[in-house]
């Protein structure tokens, strides 16, 4: 990594070179289908623990001590 963030420098010369860590994590359930008690032979799907699935992405400058972060129900990655 260090040797990464040299070659990163080197290619950038006169300008500061600033590290961020970021990471993503996934809160909340998904919702699964369960069946129900119903007629004998017969189990209906029925859907079960509909809860929102929420993403937190958050950074952080170290050599600054400050970060930031959002929560948002949907990621698109393109």
């Amino acid at each position: 990594m260090a040797a990464e963030v040299k070659g990163v420098a080197e290619r950038q010369p006169g300008k500061r070179l600033e590290p961020w860590c970021q990471d993503a994590s996934r809160i909340g359930q998904k919702g699964r289908v369960d069946s129900l008690w119903w007629q004998r032979g017969q189990r209906p799907a029925v859907p079960r623990d509909q809860c929102l699935v929420s993403w937190i992405i958050g950074v952080h400058r170290p050599a600054r001590d400050t970060g930031a972060a959002i929560v948002t129900s949907r990621l698109v990655t393109a």
